[in-house]
This record gives C-alpha cells, sequence and structure tokens, in this order.
C-alpha cells in the first residue's frame, strides 16, 4: 500500500470514529431531553438490545456452519474420489500380478529353457520387465493414494470436530435466546397494561414524533458537516496540487416534519400488501430516480394509510407499518450508509439509512437489527429482521421515507403500486 493510500485510509477510520461519536454524543441528547416515565422502557430496551445481539451472533454462527458443512461436503467427496482411486490401483495390481504369474511362473520358466526362437525369447523377456515396471508402478501409485486418503481423513475428521464445536456454540447461543425472550415476555407482561394505556394519549405520540424528529435532525446536521468537511478536503488538496478542480459531495440535508412509527393500534384498516421485496442487484443510481421503482423492504398487509389520522387519534401517519411474521428478513430498498442503528424508545430496535442527496429510509420495530452506524449496505441486503420491539402490540415493520426531513408516502415510490 503507498503512503497515499494509507494517509486516505486512515483518514477514512477517522472519519467514520468521527461520525460515530456524533451519534453518541447525540443519542445522549435525546436521552437527557426525556422524562423519566415508570412504563418498564429501561428495561425492555435492555431485553431487546440483547434479543438482537444475541440473534445476531446466532445468525453469524449458522453461516459459519453452513461453510464448515459445504467445506465437509467437498472432503467427503474427495474421500470417496481417493477410495474409487485405490480400488482402480488394487484391481490394477491384481492385474499385474495375475499376468505375472501366468507370463513368468512355471510355465514361462520352460520356455526360457527350451532352447525355442531367440527372438521370441527376447520378446518375453521383454515383455516381462515392462510387467515389472506396471506392478512397481501400480504399487508405488498405491501407496501415494493411500497416504493421500489418510490425510483427506485427517481433514474431514478435523472438519467435523469443528462443526461439532460450531453446533454446541450454536445450542448455547439459542439456549441463551430463549432465556431472553422470556425475561422479554415478563417485562412485557408487567408494562403491557401501562403502555397500551399510554400509547393511546396524544401527548405520547407527540413525545414519540419529536423524538424521530430530534434524531432526524441530528442525522441530517452530521451528514451536513461531513459533507461540508469532505468538499473542504477536496478543495484544500486540489489547490496543494494546483491541478484540476475538486468534486465535492452533495449535502444530505435535513428539516423536519414529525415521523411516527407507533405499533399499529386497533381498528387500524389494512390497505393493501407489500407483494414485492428488494433484492440484491437493483438499480445502481441516485436515490432520488427511484420514484416508482423501489420494492418493499419486507412482505406483508400494509396498515393505516399515509397522511391519514391514526384510529387511537393523536397524529396522522409518516409512513407504513407493514404487518409481518417476527424473524423475517428485512431488506434494504436501496444502497446507502446506516447513519443510526439502535434501540430508541417508541420505535424499538431502529435502523436509518442514508441514501446521500437528502434523502432516508426508516425502518423500526425490529426483532434484531444486523448493522452498525458507518456500514455500506447495497440494495436488497438483509439489514434487520421483523419484530415488536418498542412496545408494538404486534409483528410488523415500520417504513419510512424521508427528503430532507420531510416524510414521503411510500406507496408512490414502489413499483407498480
Amino acid at each position: 500500500m503507498s503512503t497515499a493510500q494509507a494517509a486516505a485510509a486512515d483518514d477514512k477510520r477517522d472519519e467514520l470514529k468521527s461520525l460515530q461519536d456524533q451519534i453518541k454524543l447525540l443519542q445522549r441528547d435525546i436521552s437527557r431531553g426525556e422524562e423519566t416515565r415508570a412504563d418498564a422502557a429501561s428495561d425492555l430496551a435492555g431485553a431487546e438490545r440483547a434479543v438482537s445481539n444475541a440473534q445476531r451472533r446466532l445468525r453469524e454462527l449458522t453461516q459459519s456452519k453452513a461453510e464448515r458443512e459445504a467445506e465437509l461436503q467437498r472432503l467427503q467427496a474427495e474421500q470417496g474420489r481417493m477410495e474409487a482411486e485405490i480400488a482402480r490401483q488394487r484391481k490394477q495390481l491384481g492385474d499385474v500380478i495375475y499376468r505375472m504369474y501366468v507370463e513368468g511362473g512355471q510355465a514361462g520358466a520352460r520356455r526360457l529353457l527350451s532352447g525355442d526362437d531367440p527372438n521370441q525369447l527376447s520378446r518375453d523377456a521383454y515383455y516381462l520387465e515392462q510387467i515389472a515396471r506396471q506392478r512397481a508402478q501400480a504399487i508405488d501409485e498405491a501407496r501415494v493414494a493411500m497416504k493421500n486418503l489418510q490425510q483427506v481423513i485427517a481433514l474431514v475428521e478435523a472438519e467435523r470436530a469443528q462443526v461439532a464445536e460450531l453446533e454446541g456454540q450454536r445450542k448455547a447461543e439459542q439456549d441463551k435466546l430463549v432465556e431472553e425472550r422470556k425475561r422479554q415476555r415478563e417485562i412485557l407482561a408487567q408494562a403491557s397494561e401501562e403502555l397500551r394505556a399510554k400509547r393511546r394519549e396524544m401527548a405520547s405520540l407527540q413525545r414519540d414524533q419529536a423524538r424521530l424528529e430530534k434524531l432526524i435532525k441530528g442525522l441530517d446536521e452530521i451528514a451536513r458537516k461531513a459533507a461540508a468537511a469532505r468538499a473542504k478536503a477536496a478543495a484544500a488538496a486540489a489547490a496543494a496540487a494546483s491541478r484540476s478542480s475538486s468534486s465535492t459531495s452533495s449535502v444530505a440535508t435535513a428539516q423536519s416534519s414529525s415521523g411516527r412509527t407507533p405499533p399499529k393500534a386497533a381498528g387500524e384498516p389494512v390497505v393493501g400488501r407489500a407483494e414485492t421485496v428488494a433484492q440484491a442487484g437493483g438499480p445502481d443510481v441516485d436515490f432520488g430516480r427511484l420514484k416508482g421503482r423501489l420494492h418493499w423492504p419486507v412482505k406483508g398487509e400494509l396498515t393505516g394509510r399515509f397522511g391519514a389520522p391514526r384510529a387511537g387519534g393523536g397524529t396522522s401517519w409518516r409512513g407504513v407499518f407493514i404487518r409481518s411474521a417476527q424473524g423475517t428478513e428485512v431488506h434494504a430498498v436501496a444502497g446507502g450508509t446506516v447513519a443510526y442503528a439502535d434501540w430508541l424508545r417508541g420505535f424499538g430496535n431502529l435502523i436509518i439509512i442514508d441514501h446521500g442527496d437528502g434523502y432516508m429510509t426508516i425502518y423500526g420495530n425490529n426483532e434484531s437489527l444486523y448493522k452498525t452506524p458507518g456500514q455500506l449496505v447495497k440494495t436488497g441486503e438483509t439489514i434487520a429482521s421483523v419484530g415488536a420491539s418498542g412496545g408494538a402490540e404486534e409483528s410488523g415493520l415500520y417504513f419510512e421515507i424521508r427528503y430532507r426531513g420531510e416524510p414521503s408516502d411510500p406507496a408512490r415510490w414502489v413499483a407498480g403500486r
């Protein structure tokens, strides 16, 4: 790596560290500005964070186990091939021995002593020499094949031991997850009545709106400062080199509107279905050009209509709630950078992706988050799993699209709506 490349890598790491530090400061600022409420939210946050972390580790173990299994199958196939090779060598060796017996036994000796045609005797001697060489070669090949087979068997056994160890780790993770789920259910049972009552209150809904609003404004501010810093550094580098003009990155700007990811309230209408899910290999263009071409992050029933008053009152829908089974994979609708990935009161395990030029997508109420702030994600990549975190009354995903802080109707962005 050249000195320039190393410096660029260091700058990138410093920029990522700065971004993560700013997000942490923003989270602390949000926490300080909230009232203390006796709704068991702190315990719920801890339980849901733990479930998310445990499932992420379980997912990593499952992927590692699949890789080990694939390697084990390959080695077993190699073992079968080597056994077939040894069987072939044994048969060849048997044929050689048989031919030596036929051609070189007592009858052959009598022929050599019979005084027959010398040319024929010379040819017979040559053939016997070739047969002997074949026998020696066959024996050597069989020995090599046997040695290789033993090495393959040793590798297979080592892989089996690794798979068994991974299975044990996976089982331990599952047991830990079961206990964590049990604890979460106990906390939810304790707090459910109070939470359901407070979710009906206008003040509670408005606090949740303000909380997400503050988070998004803070993230936009961070994006603006980062873009300005990059532009300044590019301009300085161009001036120092006295060549070419710099190209600066566009600013992901912000201004607010109230965003809300409440759980589906009783009586909320079903307004449609999310059928097509974002897949890998989607269009790699600016987010603003994807309007009418996006696909949903998860399949399921759409409840609540964008802009319509919520059934429980107090606010209107700024996104959509997609009712889906717990554990279903959540996919990024477009490529971008993870700006936020943590638990937020009212939204549970929340992940926000910055797509640049002021566009963000928001995914709330997740069971598990598979990405961390600063990570790049591609279209269709799995970023989380569906859940009911944040006090949601049922399993599903809350989804928003924002442009410069203003919510936009997700249905208008989806292809074939």
